[in-house]
């Protein structure tokens, strides 16, 4: 497999890992929110009173909601914003990683600052709503005050139809179901932002090697219009030249994931081999594939043995170095390829070993994919899995009850 192949087949496997840290960070959130909802529940049946607008107690207790609440969500913004600079760090060593992985050379690569990291996730907004791109902190100030608003509308609402407490308190806790999601959407986001953006910045430090991205999305059939319209479009990187880049161009250029709220993109580095090229030494050492170990290729050697001892002799300086590095050039091209083979996610997750289907699927579900059952019918059209009992019922032909 070239180089450019394997980098989009780790690139897809690593984006799905992303999907589930993102899940395992979701949880742990739910866990803080629950437990705040049961204290402002008990906070509302303890000191709520029907038609109490104006009475000191009536005031404390939504200054104590307001303050409560403030700092829930100051906490939950601490908290991701720590997870998200150790993956923008994390993701920089990946990046590293599966570029030494694909080529059976290693190289150095330009390292990206802490402070670049730094800038992406706490100050570069990113998009997690309609119309809308926000920094983190904004999005984190934006759930917070649509949350208070809520339960405060909730709350006076509630007393305005003369309802009872408990009343009162089960229309306030209906609302935080969206506080839920939203908080939900501002990780699944973010975590995508920074995942893309840490990259981004790696491929543009060593834009010498990298020719451009690709727009690649995860296509189980629930994608949005935005993301099937972009998969396969190419970027610059850096200031690479647009005639350098491969077609289609991305458009709008720049462009870069999440397209939108929860978006599952990813944006692939796609190896220069004239970049490559230029940072092997006549000599390089080689991973020989086979055996593990590594080998020092000398395309010196190669040249003299191609045109011939006689011929090589005659030749001058300028003749030999030029041979050599037609040499150096056309392994280069035949290790690199070209750009990624088109490929769609369910037909990729086929061709991938049983357990990592398995891993990604789960064992019953991973069995009805390995029967025939299309990725999209795993989602629900909000994009939300489906529980085995869920899929049982709708497709009982692949999955018994």
């Amino acid at each position: 497999m070239a180089a450019n192949d394997k980098i989009m087949d780790l690139s897809l496997r690593h984006a799905i890992g992303t999907q589930r840290l993102a899940g395992g960070d979701v949880k742990a959130m739910m866990e803080v929110l629950r437990k705040a909802e049961a204290d402002l529940q008990v906070k509302l049946l303890a000191r709520l009173r029907p038609g109490d607008w104006t009475s000191k107690r009536y005031k404390a207790m939504i200054k104590d909601i307001r303050k409560m609440r403030r700092a829930l969500f100051a906490n939950l913004h601490a908290s991701s914003r720590d997870k998200l600079l150790a993956l923008a760090k994390a993701e920089q060593t990946f990046t590293r990683g599966i570029l030494n992985a694909a080529l059976p050379i290693e190289l150095n690569y330009a390292t990206v600052s802490a402070s670049t990291l730094n800038t992406l996730v706490t100050a570069t907004p990113f998009s997690g709503g309609t119309n809308a791109a926000r920094t983190l902190a904004q999005w984190w100030e934006n759930v917070a005050a649509a949350d208070q608003r809520r339960i405060i509308e909730a709350i006076q609402m509630g007393m305005v139809q003369g309802e009872t407490v408990p009343q009162v308190t089960s229309r306030v806790m209906q609302g935080m179901q969206i506080t839920r999601a939203n908080a939900e959407t501002v990780i699944r986001t973010g975590i995508n932002h920074v995942s893309n953006g840490s990259r981004e910045k790696f491929f543009e430090a060593n834009s010498d090697m990298i020719q451009a991205e690709m727009w690649a999305s995860t296509l189980d059939g629930r994608t949005t219009a935005v993301c099937r319209g972009r998969d396969g479009h190419y970027d610059a990187v850096g200031s690479t030249p647009l005639e350098k880049v491969p077609e289609p161009h991305l458009d709008p250029p720049g462009a870069t994931p999440p397209a939108h709220p929860r978006c599952r993109s990813i944006k692939v580095g796609i190896l220069d081999d004239l970049g490559i090229e230029s940072k092997m030494p006549a000599r390089p050492f080689v991973r020989d594939i086979r055996t593990g170990r590594q080998r020092q290729m000398d395309f010196r050697t190669d040249a003299r043995v191609k045109v011939g001892a006689k011929r090589w002799k005659q030749m001058s300086r300028k003749q030999r170095n030029s041979a050599v590095r037609t040499e150096r050039q056309a392994w280069t091209k035949q290790a690199v390829g070209t750009v990624p083979s088109k490929v769609t996610y369910d037909p990729w997750l086929r061709q991938q070993p049983k357990a990592f289907q398995e891993e990604v699927l789960g064992i019953r579900k991973a069995q009805a994919f390995r029967k025939g059952l299309k990725l999209d019918r795993f989602i629900d059209r909000a994009g939300n899995e489906l529980t085995l009992k869920q899929l049982a019922i709708k497709f009982p032909e692949y999955i018994a009850a």
